[in-house]
């Protein structure tokens, strides 16, 4: 999860993020202004359930953004959802907001529709989380990263695959964080922070199909990095440039990424996912437990 910056004070974050929040709720009250552009870049997210009435302050937020993505697509898998019952969502729809209904992939719905759909055929895949208020130039640092660094597989925040003393990968809570600007095989992108899917990812997603829901479930950043490496892909972390990430009140207690760490759901996943293939690349340029 991507924190609001750390040097701000409790009782100022408060401030800062009424202030926003409130900021956007009178802007989807009155707006008219598209919320797609010109940028080659699908920007897809998902929500469900009760996060569902607080994802247009999501997708408000990126709608403000200085660049725009071609097609903005909020996922669901809701049977009984009904447009009509989220009035701020259906002002976006009216803006350019596209609802899709989807399988239920749990998290994954972000991201495995568009590739299964698209298999890489038409944009560039930027994902985003249903839980944070985004800054203004989240999508243009993205974009510009993908000019720089096309055809790689790009995010903002990584960790970094650290293996033991045997080689092995070590548990997840003792993996450090990744290095900016360095295209490597141990770097792990978690995607919702904001990440770009290049071309040969989204097919090799497609290509991959539905195993992830028997091995990695429930950590689609997992099955994605482990993919990459899969087909032969670094991945590498670019500057955020002291940008701001504003998480939504009362969305992070159930948040998945919680239970994943500390149930150490990820450690399971992973080794459900990968093989001595991956790990063999990893330890190409990965950090070992005893040097850190």
């Amino acid at each position: 999860m991507v924190s609001m910056d750390l040097t701000y004070s409790r009782p100022v974050k408060i401030v800062l993020k009424s202030a926003a929040m409130g900021r956007l709720r009178a802007l989807n009250a009155v707006s008219k202004k598209s919320i797609v552009g010109k940028a080659p870049i699908t920007l897809s997210l998902t929500s469900y359930a009760d996060r569902l009435k607080t994802v247009w302050y999501t997708i408000e937020s990126l709608a403000q953004g200085s660049v725009l993505p071609a097609r903005f697509i909020l996922w669901v898998d809701e049977e009984d959802f009904s447009i009509d019952n989220y009035p701020e969502l259906k002002r976006l729809q009216n803006r350019g907001l596209e609802i899709r209904f989807t399988k239920n992939y749990g998290p994954h719905k972000k991201a495995y529709p568009y590739c299964l759909e698209t298999g890489g055929e038409e944009n560039l895949l930027v994902t985003a989380d249903d839980d944070i208020l985004y800054p203004k130039n989240w999508l243009r640092y993205l974009n510009e990263a993908a000019v720089q660094y096309p055809g790689e597989f790009l995010g903002y925040r990584t960790h970094r695959f650290t293996l033991d003393a045997q080689g092995q990968v070590a548990p997840y809570k003792q993996w450090v964080y990744g290095s900016v600007n360095d295209a490597l095989y141990s770097n792990f992108i978690t995607t919702g922070a904001g990440t770009i899917f290049p071309v040969t990812l989204q097919k090799a997603l497609k290509e991959a199909g539905e195993d992830f829901l028997d091995k990695s479930p429930k950590a689609d950043d997992i099955w994605v990095n482990i993919i990459a490496l899969r087909n032969g892909l670094k991945a590498r972390k670019i500057d955020h440039r002291g940008m701001t990430f504003i998480s939504i009140p009362r969305t992070q207690k159930n948040a998945l990424h919680h239970q994943n760490v500390a149930e150490n759901l990820n450690d399971k996943q992973l080794a459900a996912s990968i093989t001595q293939n991956e790990i063999d690349l990893i330890a190409q340029d990965a950090p070992r437990v005893s040097e850190n």
